[in-house]
């Protein structure tokens, strides 16, 4: 009887790491390499160099919940200069604030963001993304191109607050949206393939 119960404590013990590994977004490795590149831009663009280094990672972009329950789509760079700004003495550095902006959550207020739209979950996504796995969730909106192996967005689904919708929920799973316009093939990529580019 022992042995049985140290078995299932065991296997509930492995289980329940696993879920908690699954919970990132985005890998903590991702966050320090493109938080590194930012840094390294912001010194750039703050010695008033006129060379604009395109590094590997700086053009990573998240998604960011907001006070006012909204929510915003961002990038590293902006996310630095807020962290600057409102969040360094609360922050240990700023590999740490970004990875709790990305991985849990962590509430922004709307005023720290300068022109960038905000926007509210389009309810019967959200209801769908909720109800369906994220499997069917993903094969619903995504599509193959004869001869291609990637996925893409079935982007005849979508515009402005949708669009942002959708390439929110894809996040929280750790999948991006990039390239083309809607209508023209826009790219769906896994994050931790970032890492993969020489």
């Amino acid at each position: 009887m022992k042995k049985v119960i140290i078995y299932i404590f065991v296997i509930t013990s492995l289980f329940s790491c696993d879920e908690k590994a699954t919970e990132s977004k985005i890998s903590k490795e991702l966050i320090d390499l493109a938080c590194e590149e930012n840094i390294k831009q912001k010194k750039l663009f703050d010695s008033k160099s006129k060379i604009f280094k395109k590094l590997k990672y700086n053009d990573v972009e998240v998604f960011a919940k907001l006070n006012n329950g909204k929510f915003i789509h961002t990038n590293f760079y902006e996310l630095l200069e807020i962290y600057e700004k409102s969040f360094k003495k609360k922050f240990d550095s700023y590999n740490e604030f970004m990875y709790e902006v990305i991985n849990n959550d962590f509430v922004l207020n709307e005023d720290d963001f300068i022109e960038t739209a905000t926007f509210q979950l389009d309810k019967d996504l959200k209801k769908q993304f909720e109800n369906l796995s994220f499997e069917n969730f993903l094969k619903k909106y995504s599509m193959r191109k004869n001869g291609d192996n990637k996925l893409y967005l079935k982007d005849n689904f979508f515009s402005g607050n949708r669009y942002l919708t959708v390439s929110y929920l894809f996040y929280t799973k750790g999948y991006y949206l990039s390239g083309g316009c809607l209508g023209e093939g826009t790219g769906i990529y896994k994050f931790e393939d970032l890492l993969l580019i020489k």
